[in-house]
């Protein structure tokens, strides 16, 4: 039996494009002497991008971030210079991640009083039971969010809190999720609620639906 003999192959020269979000936003070529790839394992080499127009690329990474929540998406795509041999061809490669420049948080899309059958509501008896339904949207597509979510509830006409609950809400990436509150008035009277989040959403009381509770 003849041996087989493997030509070990060799990479050199390497072509990087940086995109965010899709728009390129840098093209850099590295020349270099051809370096023998491992047979058993990686071969590693650094390379540092010097990006020219800087107010560009932070313009489009703000642009990401302000409609992602946070999340950018950076892709690194190019090509090596393979030699094998006498013969040499390019090698595509490609990677994408989706990092974050700051803390995503879900976004409030709707809230309302409603029922036990998610019924809107506006007048209500008491001794009967509502929640306050809140509806959140989650703006990154690879992370998932837990939010701790405060809700708290007054009646018109004092400032001081008479109901104080809190959940945590996750919402899946891309996607969203509703979530309720229990509150049952033992007074009659109009009431207001607040949704709060740490650093995140916000519903002033002032904004919020009221319910027109009539003794029962």
């Amino acid at each position: 039996m003849s041996p087989i003999i493997v030509s070990q192959p060799e990479i050199s020269d390497v072509e990087i494009r940086l995109l965010v979000e899709g728009r390129e936003v840098h093209f850099q070529r590295f020349p270099s002497v051809k370096e023998k790839v491992p047979y058993i394992s990686l071969l590693e080499r650094s390379f540092y991008l010097n990006i020219e127009d800087v107010e560009g690329f932070k313009e489009v990474v703000r642009e990401a971030s302000d409609l992602h929540g946070g999340e950018v998406e950076v892709t690194l795509t190019g090509r090596a210079l393979l030699h094998v041999i006498f013969l040499k061809d390019w090698l595509p490669f490609s990677t994408t991640r989706y990092p974050l420049i700051r803390i995503p948080h879900v976004e409030l899309e709707s809230s309302w009083w409603v029922d036990s059958e998610g019924r809107t509501k506006i007048h209500t008896q008491t001794g009967q039971t509502v929640l306050i339904q809140f509806r959140i949207a989650n703006p990154t597509r690879v992370h998932s969010i837990s939010e701790n979510v405060t809700a708290t509830v007054y009646k018109q006409g004092s400032e001081e809190p008479i109901y104080t609950s809190w959940k945590i809400a996750p919402v899946a990436p891309g996607t969203t999720a509703t979530y309720v509150f229990q509150f049952t008035p033992e007074e009659p009277g109009v009431y207001s609620y607040s949704l709060e989040a740490r650093d995140g959403l916000t519903l002033d009381k002032t904004d919020s639906p009221r319910l027109q509770v009539d003794d029962g």
